[in-house]
Order: structure tokens, then C-alpha cells, then sequence
């Protein structure tokens, strides 16, 4: 499908909305030191990326669970938890196998500390075609959800900060209302359908009315039968992009794309760089379709 004008033209807001919001923390990060900043922790970077726009830099971030590591079976660093014992609040996604097998020990080394879940308020969607109904975590990758987390985020925040996190807010839900309309767009011109190493989108798919085929099933490698059946399903769609997130089996989702006739394209749900990762997606989904 081409890129009409409206389209190109909501790209370029995205890019320069970017780099706005990216000379806005640096900006906060200079007048105040890590030392006297409040502090809250978080689990993932992309939990960062939103404190930071929210606050303008003025609250400190202690990002438990690094870009490169999983969140099914990652320890903190004990300098992590130095930096959790000072957090005055701790940032959860809600359902993470991390968070809920940590948060008691989290909560003991700091009683002062207070626990919000950014997935309150939120409608949840479940792993496609999965039996046992396990929730899909990755909820910030739909504009429709992460709208909800940021105003749960903003609402923990105001009592760190003298900086204007309403209005900080406000800018962050004009970004969010921008590519809900691009993705509303992108899916109303016809029947979207992609397939996914790991199933990270379940919640844009549903949001959106797109099709999400993903290779991984329930943590594990498929079997013969169920990649083959797949990969049947994707020509069957006409699927054209194949999603990979970074440290997952690139030769795998290569070998899906080849046989599909599709592209590979990389990307980083957890990532810190939010915006980067949503036009990723957006772009990915508008070049293919």
C-alpha cells in the first residue's frame, strides 16, 4: 500500500514529536543531579522513556530489568536494589513472571515504598488462540492501552515533582491520540495480517482488528507441524512483514520470511525508545501492506 500525504505527514510529527520530547529530558536531566532527584524504579526501559517525558527529567529512574535481559527469570543487581531501598514508588506492568515473583522481596527492602500497577483501569487481551489464556504483557505497544498507563503513571508522579506533569501528560496523550488514528487508518484500508516471532503484539491485533500469526508458541519453539501450519496460514493472508524482537531466533523468523515472501523487520518491545519502536511497527505494517 503507498503512503498517502496524511500519512507522511503524521510520520513527520512523530519524528519531530521525537526529538522534541528527547531535548525536553536532557534539558530536565541538567538541573538536577541523580543524587537529589526522587527516585522511582521501574521494570523495563520503556517504563523510563514516559517518567522522563512526564517529569521532565526531574525524577530518577532505576530500571530493574535491562533492554537485553528477559523478564521471566532476571535477579536485580544489588546495585539495583540499593536503588530500590531509596524509590519512593515502584512502577509495575501488571502481570510480568518478574514482578510477580519478585514484589514481595521488593516491598520488604523498602516498606516506605508504594506499589502501582500501570495496567489498572485496562482491558487486557489474551495470546491468540491460546488455550490457557495467558495474558500478553506488552500492552504499551497499543495506543489504546498505553493511554491508560500513562494517565495511572502521571497520577503517581505529581507528588515527586514540582515540574507540570499535567501538561507534560497532555503532550504525551496528543503523541499517544496521533498514532491511534494512523493505526485506525492502517487497519480500515484492508485486512491486516502479520506474523511475530514472539506473540508481543496481541493487544495492537486486538485493538485494531489485525491478524497476528506468531511462531513461538507459549514460550516454546513449534513443532514441524504447527510452523508449517502457519506459515500455510501467513500465504494464505497474503501476510508481508515478519516481526522479530531482538535477542529471539532471527534465522527462524528469516526462514518464515523467505518461504512467505516476506521482510524481516526487528524491533524492541521493551525498549526505552518508545516512539522509535511504535513508528517501527507503523511503518512496517503501512510499507507491506
Amino acid at each position: 500500500m503507498n503512503f498517502s500525504d496524511g500519512m507522511k505527514g503524521l510520520l513527520f510529527i512523530f519524528t519531530a514529536s521525537l526529538l522534541f520530547s528527547a531535548c525536553s529530558i536532557s534539558a530536565g536531566r541538567s538541573s538536577a543531579s541523580a543524587d537529589d532527584r526522587p527516585v522511582v524504579s521501574v521494570s523495563l526501559p520503556v517504563e523510563e522513556y514516559f517518567v522522563d517525558r512526564l517529569t521532565g527529567g526531574s525524577v530518577a529512574v532505576n530500571v530493574l530489568i535491562p533492554q537485553s535481559a528477559g523478564h521471566s527469570d532476571y535477579s536485580p543487581l544489588p546495585s539495583q536494589m540499593m536503588e530500590l531501598s531509596r524509590s519512593s514508588v515502584y512502577m509495575a506492568i501488571g502481570e510480568l513472571d518478574f514482578e510477580l515473583s519478585w514484589k514481595e522481596r521488593m516491598m520488604s527492602a523498602n516498606r516506605n515504598m508504594s506499589w502501582v500497577d500501570l495496567d489498572k483501569g485496562m482491558a487486557r487481551h489474551d495470546e491468540e488462540e491460546n488455550m490457557h489464556h495467558h495474558c500478553d504483557p506488552h500492552y504499551w505497544l497499543s495506543p489504546k492501552q498505553v493511554d491508560v498507563m500513562v494517565s495511572n503513571m502521571a497520577d503517581a508522579l505529581k507528588p515527586l515533582t514540582s515540574f507540570n506533569v499535567d501538561s507534560a501528560l497532555q503532550a504525551v496523550k496528543d503523541d499517544i491520540a496521533s498514532l491511534d488514528s494512523a493505526f485506525t487508518a492502517a487497519a480500515g484500508t484492508a485486512d491486516v495480517a502479520f506474523m511475530i516471532y514472539h506473540p508481543a503484539l496481541t493487544s495492537l491485533a486486538s485493538d485494531y482488528g489485525m491478524t497476528q500469526l506468531a511462531i513461538e508458541k507459549d514460550g516454546n519453539a513449534p513443532s514441524p507441524q504447527a510452523y508449517m501450519a502457519q506459515i500455510d496460514k501467513a500465504k494464505s493472508l497474503a501476510v508481508s512483514v515478519v516481526f522479530v524482537q531482538k535477542g529471539y531466533d532471527m534465522q527462524k523468523a528469516q526462514s518464515a520470511a523467505d518461504m512467505i515472501g516476506a521482510t524481516v523487520v526487528e524491533f524492541s518491545p521493551e525498549g526505552r525508545d518508545w516512539m522509535l519502536t511504535m513508528n517501527t511497527i507503523l511503518k512496517s505494517l503501512l510499507l507491506h501492506d
